[in-house]
């Protein structure tokens, strides 16, 4: 009986790491953009980088608005213009990737937490689809839409 229970957990975590390194080189990349886009743009709040992750005719669609990479650049002047700045950290759930050719869209839970001076300051949890496009070697994010989970529905965070 132990040595059936302990061939089953083998078998179990070499299926999951197995499962977890049959990520494509793109799917890699793209899972990358994602968690890059959020780290240096809405974390950082860094205007500088939006077409370094960003096409020029980029388009997010989050809670009813449409906002383009102008819309992004005048949130974050208007929130550095606060004198206090959360420090946002952010996770992610990979739901699904699907790719044709230089164009692929991928799903995920994004979570993040905020803190101000080491203290917690505030979570929120979004699910969200991106569309994302290959130029020139580097996938970029042309499309994403966003849908703010309320808090009764969030997971854990």
């Amino acid at each position: 009986m132990q040595t059936n229970l302990t061939i089953f957990f083998f078998l179990f975590f070499a299926i999951t790491i197995n499962a977890q390194s049959n990520i494509s080189p793109d799917e890699k990349a793209v899972r990358g953009l994602v968690q890059n886009t959020f780290d240096e743009i809405w974390s950082k709040l860094d205007t500088t980088q939006i077409l370094d992750f960003h096409t020029k005719d980029y388009l997010l669609l989050e809670n009813g608005e449409v906002w383009r990479n102008k819309e992004v650049i005048n949130y974050m002047t208007n929130t550095l213009s606060k004198p206090l700045q959360p420090i946002r950290k952010n996770r992610f759930e990979f739901i699904k990737f699907e790719q044709k050719g230089k164009r692929a869209w991928i799903a995920y839970h994004n979570f993040a937490n905020w803190t101000l001076d080491g203290k917690p300051a505030g979570k929120a949890q979004w699910l969200e689809s991106a569309v994302v496009v290959k130029k020139k070697k580097k996938w970029k994010m042309k499309m994403l839409h966003s849908t703010f989970v309320p808090e009764k529905k969030q997971t854990e965070n």
